[in-house]
């Protein structure tokens, strides 16, 4: 487990388990759960899920100053390419044009960037009303 288990996904290393004659401690045969609580209990690394050239959901949401919900957001409705890999785990493909494609989106995003939806309306509304004052009723103060 130690040897096999940081280059060797949970699911192969319980059928190599199974195939060399072990069995759990209840004498069951083993499978993708019984690998994990090993690799939990004795801090056995999993492989890593990701290819060189992706990321996790987490660090592209960190990369961008988003929330994770939007980059789920972004994979489900096909504006960002992601592929599961394993542990279910989304591996987004990731490099500087698609970093730069996803700024842009924030930038233009009325939801995700409040400047964005304001006109020169809602500007001025923003920092408070207009107000016309006749100059016939302002004084100045002389000393």
């Amino acid at each position: 487990m130690t040897r096999l288990g940081p280059t060797t996904p949970t699911a192969e290393l319980a059928q190599m388990l199974n195939a060399a004659g072990h069995t759990t401690g209840t004498g069951a045969l083993f499978d993708v759960k019984a690998v994990q609580w090993i690799r939990h209990t004795y801090h056995v690394q999993a492989p890593n899920p990701y290819a060189d050239g992706e990321i996790s959901v987490a660090d592209a949401a960190h990369r961008l100053g988003c929330s994770t919900g939007v980059v789920y957001d972004w994979i489900k409705t096909g504006k960002l390419a992601a592929r599961r890999g394993t542990g279910n785990r989304l591996c987004i493909s990731w490099d500087e044009r698609i970093e730069s494609e996803c700024h842009c989106r924030i930038k233009e995003s009325g939801h995700l960037n409040p400047v964005a939806r304001r006109t020169p309306a809602t500007q001025t509304r923003l920092r408070g009303p207009t107000v016309s004052v006749p100059t016939s009723i302002i004084t100045f103060k002389t000393s």
